[in-house]
């Protein structure tokens, strides 16, 4: 469900006390220590669609709804680190059911309007939908052309990014949010040329790969629960003081 309550852009930068640690500084008997520890700089980098197809497979399979109006800053608390990671969600705009499905094209902007709340820690990058034509084979011998839309060029920009980040030592770790095994080779690149820098993959429900969790130590699969603890609330404030809310048809 959406939440009632209203986020503001600024609120996603607010920090939250461990009270279960010492305060900095202070180690766990009570002594100074000479340093404090750096925690680690991590971002995440998510693949939009594949966590969206990931969530209405869940929704369906559960019988649930209201899990798609999603803050991804809250689900990059998941990995347990209570000062929210950086996130760049890689998304693209459907523009081609304006026609067919004017009403999935609307809610997928809405949502897009609704990430720019969260600004600095989430940024936006658009990809694009690209027309394919299918060939199939019935069961008779007979064959047949469809034509599908297919997002391109998101598991590039992201395997781009993470490079890019590594090599200018950007961060110390990097969360790739797909199950998608054509990020083998990234993981193989980080295993081979960035070993200072931990990558890991998180699994969207139903989307693990056995392949990248072996390459990438330390990887880990999402959960409903965590889909249901990371959702925006059903109105969310925007930079330019207008607002946005969670689209009646993913309530």
């Amino acid at each position: 469900m959406c939440h009632d309550s209203l986020i503001h852009p600024w609120n996603c930068d607010s920090l939250r006390a461990d009270p279960l640690q010492p305060p900095a500084g202070l180690g766990p008997q009570g002594f100074f220590l000479a340093e404090s520890p750096i925690r680690a700089r991590t971002i995440w980098l998510i693949d939009g669609f594949n966590l969206y197809h990931s969530i209405c497979h869940a929704e369906k399979l559960h019988g649930i709804s209201g899990l798609r109006w999603m803050n991804p800053c809250l689900l990059a608390k998941s990995t347990g680190d209570f000062l929210a990671p950086a996130v760049t969600y890689f998304t693209a705009t459907p523009h081609h059911l304006r026609f067919q499905e004017p009403e999935a094209l609307s809610s997928q902007l809405a949502y897009q309007r609704a990430l720019t709340a969260l600004r600095p820690k989430v940024v936006l990058r658009h990809g694009h939908f690209k027309q394919q034509v299918i060939r199939r084979r019935s069961s008779d011998g007979r064959y047949s052309q469809l034509t599908e839309w297919k997002e391109k060029g998101t598991d590039v920009a992201i395997a781009l990014e993470a490079v890019r980040l590594a090599h200018e030592g950007q961060v110390d770790e990097i969360v790739v949010v797909s199950g998608d095994s054509d990020y083998v080779p990234l993981a193989e690149l980080f295993t081979s040329s960035f070993i200072s820098i931990r990558l890991r993959f998180a699994f969207p429900v139903g989307r693990t790969s056995r392949q990248l969790m072996r390459l990438a130590h330390g990887s880990f699969g999402l959960s409903v629960e965590d889909y249901r603890q990371a959702q925006l609330p059903h109105r969310v404030i925007l930079p330019s003081g207008k607002f946005v809310v969670c689209p009646e048809a993913w309530r």
